[in-house]
């Protein structure tokens, strides 16, 4: 099942905003978030098992036992699809008969069968417990062994078909638009590509401190000694560096100001000037 609506403009102001200096506004009251496209994936996930040991003359080397392993393959290709995406699937959010509200639902059809998934699923399985490790041998000398498990040992206890929901997502802040592409159920979504996360003025990557420019959507680092975000030193309201705008404070310091403060102190005569 795809999230709700309103699960998706959470994650999304989360995602692009996170918790930032931002007023008068609030980023829920700037943002216009709408789900443009929802395509379901078809994948396998698969539910498996794998014990073994494997030894030398010196005794064992490496050991694999793992009871609740779990993979998702495409089922269009069979290849591995992240596994942050395996925490999606979970009982509580499947369902065997849903029909999409809208007409911007696509979905696309299985290309592999049972049969194949498993054995596809097998190949994988044995790929990500593959391991090379050293160990010295009974004459002190120093050997390498790859340990690659036998299909024998990996048992397939469930293979399930499913259809994971690809949304994508416009967010529209102010001026400033952003493109989301996100796969999710009803509880949570994970973000697979954004072009979020860093500072729109400098480019560098934002830490948790970040400010929201109520003037132009912008997000950008919070602000510094040579930063590049301010609040209006008028009516408070936060703005980055390429809104801010400045009139003569006393006779060695620039007061910065938002436009439309800028805007009043023209018509009163004062000198604004556009901050470079």
């Amino acid at each position: 099942m795809p999230p709700s609506s309103e699960l998706v403009f959470r994650r999304t102001i989360k995602h692009i905003v996170g918790n930032p200096l931002s007023y008068p506004k609030t980023p829920n009251e700037l943002a216009k978030v709408k789900i443009t496209k929802i395509t379901f994936i078809p994948a396998c996930h698969i539910g498996y098992s794998l014990h073994e040991d494997f030894s030398t003359r010196v005794g064992v080397i490496h050991s694999i036992h793992i009871d609740k392993g779990q993979i998702l393959i495409s089922g269009i290709d069979g290849k591995l699809i992240d596994k942050h995406l395996l925490k999606l699937v979970v009982p509580s959010s499947l369902s065997e008969e849903w029909l999409p509200p809208k007409d911007d639902v696509s979905p696309y059809n299985f290309k592999i069968g049972y049969f194949e998934a498993k054995k596809i699923g097998i190949k994988h399985i044995q790929e990500l417990h593959t391991r090379t490790v050293s160990y010295y041998g009974a004459n002190r000398v120093r050997y390498t062994k790859t340990c690659v498990p036998h299909v024998s040992n990996i048992f397939i206890k469930s293979l399930i078909q499913v259809y994971l929901p690809i949304l994508t997502v416009n967010c529209e802040i102010v001026s400033r638009r952003h493109q989301l592409t996100m796969c999710g159920n009803k509880h949570e979504i994970e973000v697979l590509e954004s072009n979020a996360g860093v500072c729109e003025i400098c480019g560098k990557r934002l830490s948790r401190k970040r400010l929201l420019c109520n003037s132009c959507g912008k997000v950008v680092c919070a602000p510094s000694f040579l930063g590049h975000s301010y609040f209006c030193e008028i009516c408070g309201k936060t703005i980055c560096k390429e809104c801010t705008y400045w009139t003569r404070k006393y006779l060695l310091f620039k007061k910065k100001v938002c436009e439309n403060c800028a805007d009043k102190l023209e018509a009163k005569g004062k000198k604004v000037k556009k901050y470079v």
